[in-house]
């Protein structure tokens, strides 16, 4: 069985909304410090370059295969450590398991989730109503994935919310005409157009949107599916740098905001003394949240493990 990252698989705008969709997040980078921002624990990292993919698809041949996500560890003179979790909202009930086990290694466990500020987090079993949500859970059941708000416990002791509150995140994105929907069509678009190059047709298999048709009516739907989808959420990072600017140049809220936000509660957690914290967030955050923990807090990678996110068998 190869066990290599498989090339670039060919990308449909449609499933460029729905893997949008799938992580409600995009890759943006910061600026350096110095610039107006705050200053970190220690001086700026540039000896290390920043991890380029934090998800990847082996494939396993015959329609099998796994998607995995990293957990990225880095580490500060002090005895800092700060892992990266990188999350996909659907997934395999097996791999939130694994995840909520090494959870509670964590002094604090930072968690993304745009909520009313002061709610408390869903509960086991609680069902959002948002659109994001009810397609996350609609394809988690179409695809046999479990659903992450569902499967993780955020009302656990050491959980901390480190995201936007439903209110600022909806001001701000009104302020800036960054509705989700724009910014997934924004997104598609520029996909799109990228798939065509010098006049011709587009790049990649002819064949996908037919391949999934067949997938919708085959018996093993959920698996062909699965094969499907995870090629295309390998390359999610590039797909969601069409969401590096809104609509107008401006910074976008549904990632750039959030993963201020994220940075800053994570300097308060170490100043605050604590030593080990997981940071738990979207796979698509994670190019720029390293980034900005190499050159505005200073720590170093010091390693990167893989988490079987789906199993494709």
């Amino acid at each position: 069985m190869p066990d290599e990252p498989t090339p670039r698989a060919p990308r449909s705008p449609v499933l460029v909304v729905l893997a949008a969709c799938l992580f409600a997040a995009a890759c943006d980078r910061p600026q350096a410090p110095g610039g107006g921002g705050q200053l970190g624990h220690y001086p700026p990292n540039t000896a290390q370059e920043p991890q380029p993919k934090f998800i990847r698809f082996i494939d396993g041949g015959d329609n099998t295969g796994r998607l995995e996500t990293a957990i990225a560890v880095y580490e500060g003179e002090g005895g800092e450590k700060v892992e990266l979790v990188g999350a996909v909202h659907i997934a395999d009930a097996g791999y939130y398991a694994r995840l909520a086990e090494r959870f509670t290694t964590y002094d604090s466990l930072l968690y993304e989730m745009i909520k009313p500020d002061g709610a408390a987090p869903p509960g086991p079993g609680d069902r959002g109503g948002s659109l994001i949500s009810l397609l996350q859970r609609g394809m988690g059941g179409g695809l046999e994935l479990a659903y992450q708000i569902e499967a993780i416990d955020y009302g656990a002791e050491n959980f901390v919310h480190a995201d936007l509150d439903a209110e600022t995140f909806r001001e701000m994105s009104k302020e800036r005409g960054q509705t989700l929907p724009k910014l997934l069509l924004q997104s598609a678009v520029q996909e799109f157009l990228s798939t065509f190059k010098d006049g011709g047709g587009r790049k990649g298999d002819p064949m996908l949107e037919l391949k999934m048709l067949a997938a919708m009516f085959s018996k093993e739907r959920a698996r062909r599916l699965k094969y499907l989808f995870a090629r295309e959420l390998q390359d999610i990072e590039e797909v969601m740098a069409g969401l590096e600017k809104g609509i107008g140049g401006e910074e976008s809220v549904i990632l750039i905001e959030r993963n201020k936000k994220a940075i800053e509660v994570l300097r308060e957690r170490l100043s605050a003394g604590e030593k080990h914290i997981g940071v738990f967030y979207g796979g698509a955050h994670l190019p720029d949240l390293e980034e900005r923990i190499l050159r505005e807090i200073g720590l170093r990678r010091t390693g990167v493990r893989w988490e079987t996110a789906w199993l494709i068998e």
